[in-house]
């Protein structure tokens, strides 16, 4: 006996009943149909890897046009005019993150110039671990040069990389030209104000569906610019109590540690890793008093816990809650497209999906599996 599944439109699928159990067969159109599907997944993976130094911009100011929106509807509502608003939103925005790049600059050398002479008092406080895996790797390279009495050294071939000043120094165009485009790219797209709406709205022909999509719009909007709000006002919260700690104890410059744990929570995992290790790092270097020392991470990670487990779940609900082990993915496959910048967009875009994915039909198992 045979029984046709529904497996989505333009698919059909043939369950064949055997002893064994329902087994799948697929047509010869359906074979082809999943190539043709895997091949466009695999052109769109690679137009995504290959173009990054133009999709990045664009993304970044996608995103922060969606966090800034809420301002400039705010302006027009008093009226003020939406390009008014616009450029005054990014002129503020900027004036904050130059004088931050300014102010901070020079805490970043010190501690850069720092790191390399302190790195000893590092060594004594892991001695304890460090010896026994050096006992372990002597006894192997020993092994190794008994195998290899007799046999003729292969020549040792060096790939000379360029020094950390040139890769700056030639890449300082391309990072100046992709911060000129999210900045021109935010103004544009604050001062044209719901004219994308607008326009999506006349492309539907039929009344019903324009009052559909207005709605689905807006919500996508709302919701989009709510969750970017949040995510941002969590971190720096979570910044400002690491700041504060790291003020409290006597760690030199806690500002720049501060700003530095509100830029990597934007990548959960990997960020909050790194993090703790940067703190630690420093805290090791700066006190010897170990109580001290671990006493900013400690602030962080008790702080990053009840984030994520009651601040996260008020803050949001459950409608825009993400599933960990999604993250997680998206995280890895964002590192891995767009290196570190994808691993800071890997949330929002995470969220920014789901939250279109909510909205329409077709997408909701997706969400669905999004979810915690």
């Amino acid at each position: 006996m045979d029984e046709t599944a529904d497996a989505g439109p333009g698919v059909a699928l043939d369950t064949a009943v055997s002893e064994d159990g329902p087994v799948i067969v697929l047509t010869d159109s359906d074979r082809r149909s999943i190539s043709i599907t895997g091949i466009f997944i695999l052109l769109c993976l690679a137009a995504i890897y290959f173009a990054s130094s133009l999709l990045i911009p664009i993304t970044v100011a996608l995103l922060l046009s969606m966090l800034f929106s809420p301002v400039v509807r705010a302006g027009a509502r008093i009226g003020v005019p939406a390009p008014v608003s616009a450029a005054a939103t990014v002129l503020f925005t900027l004036a904050i993150v130059v004088s931050g790049i300014y102010g901070l600059s020079g805490s970043a050398n010190e501690w850069v110039e720092k790191i390399p002479r302190n790195f000893f008092r590092i060594e004594l406080l892991l001695k304890s671990v460090k010896e026994p895996i050096e006992k372990i790797k002597n006894a192997t390279e020993r092994v190794e040069a008994a195998a290899d009495v007799g046999n003729a050294q292969p020549m040792e071939v060096r790939i000379e990389r360029p020094g950390v000043a040139e890769q700056v120094l030639t890449g300082t165009p391309a990072i100046i030209a992709s911060i000129g485009i999210v900045i021109m790219l935010l103004y544009f797209l604050l001062a044209s104000g719901d004219s994308f709406v607008r326009k999506t709205v006349e492309a539907v022909p039929a009344l019903k569906d324009k009052k559909r999509v207005v709605e689905i719009l807006r919500s996508i909007q709302a919701d989009i610019s709510y969750y970017l709000i949040m995510l941002t006002l969590l971190n720096t919260i979570l910044g400002a109590i690491v700041g504060f700690t790291c003020w409290l104890v006597g760690l030199p410059n806690p500002v720049l540690w501060g700003v530095v744990v509100t830029v990597l929570s934007f990548a959960p995992f990997a960020g909050s890793a790194v993090i703790s290790l940067i703190l630690s790092f420093v805290g090791l270097l700066s006190f010897t008093d170990q109580i001290f020392a671990l006493t900013p991470v400690a602030t962080y990670l008790v702080s990053m816990f009840v984030a994520n487990n009651i601040v996260v779940p008020y803050a949001l609900g459950s409608r825009l809650a993400l599933s960990p082990v999604a993250i997680f993915i998206s995280i890895i496959f964002w590192g891995w497209m767009w290196g570190v910048i994808g691993a800071l967009l890997a949330v929002p875009l995470l969220a920014t999906f789901k939250i279109i994915s909510v909205r329409i039909d077709s997408l909701k198992p997706v969400s669905e599996f999004l979810s915690p």
